[in-house]
């Protein structure tokens, strides 16, 4: 019986999960023709460059310290690993940040993308949330607040198009669609932050 509910239990949290996923996707994907007329070739250029970097350091910006949050059976060993992962998030940030500060044109110049020059300062900007997300996503999943990841993915969708389009009609070009990421990335830590440690 107690193997019955469980599995209940784990097949309903896939399904919110996913759910989350689907419709940030589907957001994603309902934005994209309008996206497509707003902005050119070249601007979508800079997008990929700037999402490139990003991923790059994103990879080392926790340590993976994030994945770690779920291991301990206390809470209290669990939150000190989430405090070292949101100090490794910042230490990060701040190491990125000298970095395209500094070497802003190398960086547009290996990426072969002139435009990126000017919006590296963000990129810093971009890994203290998306780390921070996944510090928070992996505190939430320990706490079983699936229904909240999904909301906070589905916050970030919301916010990435919807300042993407807003930014587009007026004409901003590739700083629009890297801060509509960045805005996406802001808001959907900031609301699963805000619900999960309150």
């Amino acid at each position: 019986m107690r193997i019955g509910k469980r599995r209940g239990g784990l097949v309903r949290n896939i399904i919110i999960l996913m759910s989350g996923a689907a419709v940030a996707q589907a957001i994603a994907f309902l934005a994209s023709p309008a996206l497509g007329r707003l902005y050119e070739p070249a601007a979508y250029g800079v997008y990929g460059a700037f999402s490139s970097v990003v991923a790059i350091a994103l990879s080392v910006a926790t340590l993976r310290y994030d994945l770690a949050v779920v291991l301990p059976k206390k809470d209290g060993d669990a939150a000190n690993v989430l405090g070292v992962a949101v100090a490794v998030v910042c230490a990060t940030t701040i190491l990125v940040a000298v970095v395209c500060l500094l070497m802003r044109n190398w960086i547009a110049q290996v990426m072969r993308s002139p435009g990126l020059a000017g919006l590296v300062w963000l990129v810093p900007v971009d890994i203290f949330f998306a780390g921070l997300f996944a510090a928070l996503n992996s505190w939430a999943i320990r706490r079983k607040a699936f229904r909240l990841t999904s909301q906070s993915r589905v916050t970030n969708a919301v916010f990435t198009s919807g300042t993407q389009i807003a930014a587009g009609a007026k004409g901003a070009g590739a700083l629009g669609l890297v801060g509509g990421t960045v805005m996406g990335d802001a808001f959907g830590a900031i609301a699963l932050g805000a619900a999960v440690l309150k």
